[in-house]
């Protein structure tokens, strides 16, 4: 019952930080300057600031950053790893994990679609398990020692135009890459956005009082808190459905990129009122505040926290001259289910833009729940109330003004398109054996059994619902 009320919780805020957010962005030139000195005025300057091209929450020189990828080859080198500890300490059943970690290094060169990366899953110091994946344009491959001395090798782009069932990874990779390309189309146009900006931006400020608006202060930050109830986000909602109801342009945008989406469901003026039937129909006794409080530094936006009774939604940025960090970060608060979920991205070099140190943390605080402390009181450091899950991602990126990856051919690759598809479903059926058997050896070095390999335990937090809790066994975790 208490996850799907903080679910619902989460839900609402977020709909309205999008509101505010997405649909705004031509506020923010009405609030250039803080001469309107009305904690209204300052909490839309700044929370349309996020959206704006220039001094948006999303600096220029990531932007830069991620352009240079684009157009100059570099070098790369770096790791993943997952650590787990509790208040008690190493949990026994994630020791192999925390030995666990990927390393990589490789070069690439997005603007010719090349890349080449080599990789290595390392159990211990003794036990590994390397392999290579190339990339020239639509062609994938992948080669190991286990298995020889060629890529084995998929070309994506002729893959409609064959019948090989059999590589269904690669037949999804192709229908991935349309969706991805289909979902990206952005169905406005400069005007049309402006226009969409203007309208809702309107509807949302003018559900809105002053008196709902406050100004905090934070660690020599100035904020602009916005409160309000559960009631009025629902009717803000509504006044958005009744405003697109008539706004015929928006409704055929929306439409047209739902067909292009292959979405059958088209929205009219009857679907809008039967949701706003839902929404009014859907009533609650609740009096709940939620609070939405923006922070700005130096004139432009550096945090932005979402809070209710249950939930604590953190965005912040943290600039200095060569550096750059962003964090995202969750926390559910309640008698049974305390857990934290943070996200954490950091860049060095931004301003050289020659060699960039990419940092990348992802971590999971995961309350257990009361009933299982309860089940075993007798083992003091077996059972702990609380674990920490954290994924760490570092990358090392180099530019260079050439990089040199060798194209496929017979000689270094077995292009599979090339075969039928009995040979192909028999050379792979040998390739997954061989591979088990691999595993098999390199499990029973490391002293664990064949179907706990590190590598998929350390995704349990994620693909588990979350949060994974330790095992009981014989009265033991």
């Amino acid at each position: 019952m208490g996850q799907k009320k903080n679910s619902k919780i989460i839900l609402i805020v977020i709909i309205l930080l999008v509101m505010l957010i997405l649909l705004t962005g031509i506020a923010y030139t009405f609030f250039a300057t803080d001469l309107l000195k009305s904690n209204k005025d300052l909490f839309f300057k700044y929370i349309t600031q996020i959206a704006d091209e220039k001094e948006g929450f999303f600096e220029n020189q990531l932007s830069q950053y991620f352009k240079r990828q684009k157009n100059t080859p570099y070098n790369n080198e770096g790791t993943f790893a997952l650590n787990v500890t509790s208040e008690n300490g190493e949990p026994k059943e994630y020791e192999k994990v925390n030995q666990f970690n990927i390393s990589f290094s490789g070069v690439t060169d997005q603007e010719n679609q090349s890349l080449e990366q080599n990789i290595s899953l390392n159990y211990s110091d003794e036990v590994a398990f390397p392999f290579s994946y190339r990339q020239i344009k639509d062609a994938i491959g992948l080669q190991t020692k286990y298995v020889g001395n060629k890529y084995v090798t998929i070309e994506t782009d002729k893959l409609q135009n064959q019948n090989i069932d059999e590589i269904d990874g690669a037949n999804n990779l192709v229908k991935a890459k349309e969706k991805i390309a289909k979902l990206t189309q952005f169905p406005f146009n400069k005007e049309e956005w402006k226009q969409v900006q203007e309208t809702y931006i309107k509807v949302i400020s003018d559900q809105l009082q002053d008196s709902q608006f406050t100004k905090i202060e934070e660690n020599n930050k100035k904020g602009y808190k916005l409160t309000i109830q559960a009631e009025q986000i629902k009717n803000i909602e509504i006044q958005i459905l009744e405003t697109l109801k008539n706004d015929q342009m928006t409704l055929d945008k929306i439409n047209q990129y739902m067909e292009e989406q292959n979405i059958s469901t088209k929205i009219t003026t009857n679907t809008i009122d039967n949701q706003i039937k839902d929404i009014q129909r859907n009533t609650s006794s609740e009096e709940e505040n939620y609070e939405i409080t923006v922070f700005e530094e130096k004139g432009k936006t550096t945090k932005i926290l979402l809070t209710t009774q249950e939930v604590e939604l953190n965005i912040e940025k943290k600039k200095e001259d060569n550096s750059l960090q962003y964090t995202i970060s969750m926390e559910t608060i309640g008698e049974d289910d305390n857990n934290r979920i943070s996200f954490q991205a950091n860049y060095i070099g931004l301003k050289d833009l020659q060699n960039v140190a990419e940092n990348y943390e992802i971590e999971i605080e995961a309350q257990m729940p009361n009933y299982l402390i309860a089940i075993d009181t007798s083992n003091s450091n077996q059972a702990s109330d609380k674990m920490i899950y954290k994924y760490q991602f570092n990358n090392q990126i180099n530019f260079t003004d050439t990089v040199n990856i060798e194209e496929f051919s017979d000689d270094n690759a077995m292009i599979l398109n090339n075969y039928e598809n009995e040979q192909v479903s028999n050379f792979l059926q040998q390739v997954v054996e061989r591979i088990q058997f691999v595993n098999q050896q390199q499990m029973e070095e490391l002293g664990v059994a064949e179907d706990e390999n590190p590598l998929t335990k350390m995704l349990d937090p994620i693909v588990g619902g979350m949060f994974s809790y330790p095992t009981r066994n014989n009265g033991k975790y």
